[in-house]
């Protein structure tokens, strides 16, 4: 229940057989109203490893991210970088596997290289820059986060 993850959570350092698995410990991160119970499962939270998901970098496109900020403070896990975030903007990024919640260093990053793409198209329509196969330009110029 609720009650014993947050008591297992207040105990401090909770390692071992009293530690609690990731997914209990995001579920705390956006169920709690407490801070000090948000900031202890924060910094539990850290101590794992990153889960990247870029695979969806391609899809984006400034109509499906969407940045929405907060009057309070919130926590969440970045779907993108797998960084856990206290902010008080919340980033949307709708792909084909649905709506998934990014951080804003993530959300920044994709719109840049949105603008980039855009840039690099309209650069090789004019002539300026020699066409490159798309592949080698992935590898090349890579979204940050």
């Amino acid at each position: 229940s609720r009650r014993s993850l947050l008591r297992t959570l207040t105990t401090p350092f909770a390692m071992g057989k009293n530690s609690l698995s990731k997914a209990e410990l995001v579920e705390i991160l956006t169920t709690t109203k407490k801070t000090s119970e948000r900031n202890k499962a924060v910094k539990q939270l850290k101590k794992f490893d990153l889960v990247t998901n870029k695979h969806c970098d391609s899809e984006a496109r400034k109509d499906n991210l969407r940045m929405k900020k907060l009057n309070y403070l919130v926590g969440f896990m970045c779907w993108r970088c797998g960084g856990v975030r206290q902010t008080n903007i919340k980033c949307y990024f709708t792909t084909r596997e649905g709506q998934k919640t990014i951080c804003y260093t993530c959300c920044r990053g994709l719109l840049d290289y949105i603008e980039v793409e855009q840039l690099r198209k309209e650069h090789q329509r004019q002539g300026i820059v020699p066409k490159v196969p798309a592949a080698v330009l992935e590898d090349l110029v890579r979204p940050l986060g």
